[in-house]
């Protein structure tokens, strides 16, 4: 390096200044030529160490590279502009914002980028740097895009020195587009919400997020007696001086944060999506006190940005007056009505006590009638079985009043033919109707679709109600249920028909003054009819309760010594229909079919005609024997005799074998309508008077059709419910040979399960709680498991819940079986894996028909 540049100063003999570097130090070397007097040359030269200088050099540059970068990578916008205004230089954000490329704007200035109304500002900000050298704070400058749209920066600038002097202006901008944007949003938004809020008749304030008044309307103004001028835009909780007196946090400052201090001093805070609260304060109203209501709730944007809260203020301290008198007025009543639910608390708890003893005593005398027995221990059990049945009867109506009061009945709507329920009502009801020699008829109007949906047990119970009543209070006479159809309509999508029931009676009626309080809960008509009659005075408010649940109404009309009518309307849904079961009732397969109804009873007769008249056939009536043969003798093209055969099967009989002896009419077929208690040999003798079928009382629509077509050689369309039948038990072939887990604590309560479940041809293990059924149900194998709810060590749903945790159990059925029958326990059983319920004291039938079910699907 050095012998090139001397070569380069003798062949050029001129001098040279080069940067040479020896070891780690960098000379500065002036070499030149000198010549000497024989014609050489030689090479003189001074070098100066510039190290510390190089060394200087390369840390500037770095420095101005990094300086490049920033100012180019920046996010913010960085611009350099002289004292004049033109722009020197600007970085590529700056360059994006208003659309130039550096090349066209360094040819511009400031002046030109800005709306006319914001080139003083741009002036005394560059004025302001010049002469202070920075800018003092913030300032905000509308650009002009080169699209010609608005772009608003904040800007920040401060003179560039060199050699101690100012050259030029660096400034640093951020855009604030979006951000003025949704201020100018909002300020017209504020504008119309004070437009709206203007018309409130409530006291209304508005504050934004910075909890600065943005609205307060003319209703807060006189309320407080601030005017809208003095409030708007003060803040820190200036609001709340008119209405405390000191500035403090109001409900309306409650939304974004919790203070239980604040909130105690409301007489109550309700929190939700909104905040509601009540106080009273005493400052308003002239010092004679005010109490408020509020409400206050957060306010969004149409971007969903929250931008505000409002609070309205209502006084209603009229409307607490008032509410004060009327609570010293209900006092009274509120204290009954507490003593009321303490009583159903009591009740309800007391009724489940009761039904696990029960369960034992109902089923150890339903066991003990199967075996061989005097008829007077017979006698004695039937007693026995009858009064405890009683008073379950006593125990279900504390336990749906004990629902009702909780207000925790639920109705379960199925689909469910109509005559099915009057049927098993019927079957219940009937023995005592007998037993008092009362005829009980049942009318379905012939316009009344026998497939509805609704709730079937309800229905029931309501109906057994009135009718154990009309029984109850009924000596002589008669009782007759009917339904008739009202009007149709819609509700929604849905169809709808009101049925009218109606339970008429013949007994001992009631006065106007004893019909007052006809549904209330604990009343009967009076002391006495308690003593004579018994009863707990819960049916009748019960079962008001129950239609009114199911959305109807519920009446009675009465007189004293002649009778009552008890009557209620529900709407309930068209029912959907299956192929196979109960008899369709459209058409008449029977015209031209002439019938002679021989029935003493008015009721019954106008029944049966209308039931037969329904079908097609042509109607007579004779109210006795000798009035029918008559009629007989008078038109012998009668093509059937019905015979009612009154309160004594041979009644019935002397009338047959009145006609028969008129030779003319011995061939006509006969019907003969006859109670349960109908005896076979009556049954001989009737059949060899010609008699061809027996109708058992209470008929029904499709007993009668049956019998019709019996006689008359027919085959008729057959429709049923869609769902369960609420009253007819599934066959039990499927019990047979099958094993049953029992799973029961209580001794008696094993021993009355374990020999129902055995006469069935069940197998049965028992096991005495929760965690010996698991033990039992890991060893052997088993069908169905009966499970009992409250054991000690593991209770039922425990156990259940382990046994759902292991797969190979899944589809095992298990079956709850429980004294606990309040609402929500069947959901609690079948949430813990259950698969159905049955409440004690249980029924061998309704047992039985569960495990049919579920070990038939099985």
């Amino acid at each position: 390096y050095f012998r090139e540049n001397d070569t380069r100063v003798v062949q050029t003999k001129s001098t040279v200044v080069v940067e040479e570097r020896l070891h780690d130090k960098i000379y500065e070397s002036t070499k030149f030529p000198v010549l000497l007097e024989n014609g050489d040359v030689v090479i003189g030269g001074i070098s100066r160490d510039i190290t510390e200088r190089k060394q200087a050099e390369n840390k500037l540059k770095e420095t101005e590279e990094r300086y490049n970068a920033l100012f180019e990578q920046s996010i913010d916008l960085v611009f350099v502009v002289g004292f004049d205004g033109q722009f020197l230089d600007a970085n590529s954000a700056a360059l994006d914002l208003v659309g130039y490329t550096r090349d066209e704007i360094s040819s511009l200035s400031i002046v030109n980028l800005l709306d006319d109304d914001h080139i003083p500002v741009a002036l005394d900000i560059i004025e302001e740097i010049h002469q202070y050298g920075v800018q003092q704070g913030l300032k905000e400058l509308r650009l002009r895009h080169r699209d010609g749209s608005a772009v608003y920066v904040e800007t920040q600038g401060a003179t560039i020195m060199s050699n101690g002097e100012p050259v030029a202006i660096q400034g640093i901008a951020r855009d604030i587009t979006a951000r003025k944007k949704a201020e100018e949003e909002l300020l017209s938004l504020t504008r119309r919400l004070n437009d709206i809020i203007e018309f409130i008749p409530d006291a209304t304030l508005v504050i934004d997020r910075d909890g600065r008044v943005i609205a307060w309307n003319r209703a807060i103004e006189e309320m407080t007696g601030i005017t809208k001028d003095a409030i708007l835009g003060k803040g820190h909780y200036e609001y709340a001086i008119p209405f405390y007196g000191r500035r403090r946090p109001m409900l309306i400052d409650l939304l974004d944060k919790r203070d239980k201090k604040m909130e105690a001093l409301y007489k109550y805070v309700e929190r939700g999506s909104k905040i509601y609260a009540e106080s009273y304060i005493s400052g308003l109203r002239d010092g004679q006190g005010a109490h408020l209501w509020g409400v206050a709730a957060p306010l969004f944007d149409k971007d969903g940005n929250r931008f505000g809260s409002i609070e309205m203020i209502r006084d209603v301290t009229e409307i607490k007056a008032k509410e004060k008198s009327l609570e010293e007025s209900l006092r009274g009543r509120e204290i009954a009505e507490e003593a009321t639910r303490a009583k159903s608390a009591f009740l309800a708890n007391m009724s489940h006590e009761i039904r696990t003893p029960m369960n034992g005593i109902i089923g150890l005398v339903n066991l003990a009638l199967q075996t061989g027995l005097t008829e007077k221990q017979k006698d004695y059990l039937n007693k026995i079985e009858s009064s405890a049945q009683g008073l379950m009867v006593i125990i279900n109506d504390i336990l749906d009043y004990s629902k009702l009061e909780a207000d925790k009945m639920k109705l379960e709507i199925l689909d469910f033919n109509l005559e099915d329920v009057m049927t098993h009502i019927s079957d219940i009801m009937y023995p005592n109707a007998v037993q008092k020699r009362l005829d009980l008829l049942f009318h379905i109007d012939r316009d009344v679709p026998l497939f509805l949906k609704g709730d079937p047990w309800r229905l029931q119970q309501v109906l057994m109600n009135l009718i154990g009543n009309a029984v109850k209070f009924t000596e002589k006479g008669e009782v007759v249920v009917r339904v008739e159809a009202c009007a149709r309509f819609k509700r929604g999508r849905k169809d709808y028909i009101h049925l009218n029931f109606s339970v008429r009676d013949t007994g001992i009626g009631l006065t106007k003054e004893q019909m007052g309080d006809l549904f209330e809960l604990f009343t009967q008509a009076d002391s006495s009819v308690t003593r004579r009659y018994g009863g707990t005075g819960l049916g009748l408010a019960i079962s008001r309760q129950i239609v009114q649940l199911m959305g109807g109404t519920i009446e009675a009309t009465s007189e004293a010594g002649k009778g009552s009518v008890f009557s209620f309307m529900i709407p309930l849904e068209p029912g959907k229909k299956k192929k196979g079961g109960k008899t369709s009732f459209s058409g008449t397969p029977f015209k031209n079919k002439r019938v002679l109804i021989v029935d003493k009873n008015p009721t019954a007769q106008k029944i049966l005609a209308d039931y037969l008249e329904g079908i097609g056939l042509s109607v007579t009536t004779a109210a006795s024997g000798s009035k029918a043969l008559k009629i007989l003798k008078e038109k012998d093209n009668f093509h059937l005799l019905l015979v009612e055969s009154g309160t004594s099967a041979q009644d019935g009989i002397k009338i047959v074998r009145m006609i028969r002896k008129n030779a003319a009419l011995a061939a006509i077929p006969a019907v003969m309508i006859v109670s349960t208690s109908f005896q076979d040999d009556t049954k001989t003798v009737a059949e060899k008077l010609g008699v061809k079928y027996f109708l058992k009382k209470p008929f029904h629509r499709s007993n009668l059709l049956d019998a019709m077509m019996n006689i008359f050689g027919q085959t008729i369309k057959k429709v049923s419910p869609a769902v369960r039948n609420p009253v007819k038990a599934p066959a039990t072939e499927a019990l047979a040979g099958q094993r049953i887990l029992l799973v029961e604590d209580n001794f008696i309560n094993q021993q009355v399960a374990r020999e129902i479940l055995q006469q069935a041809g069940l197998k049965v293990v028992v096991a005495e709680n929760g965690k010996d059924a698991l033990g039992k149900i890991r060893q052997e194998q088993f069908d169905l498991v009966l499970m009992d709810v409250q054991m000690p060590e593991m209770d039922g749903y425990q156990a259940t819940k382990i046994i759902r945790r292991n797969k190979k159990f899944k589809s095992l059925p298990i079956i709850a079986m429980t004294a606990q029958a309040m609402s929500g326990d069947k959901e609690k059983c079948l949430n813990a894996g259950m698969n159905d319920y049955i409440a004690k004291p249980i029924s061998i039938q309704n047992t039985l028909s569960v495990l049919s079910r579920w070990l038939y699907s099985k």
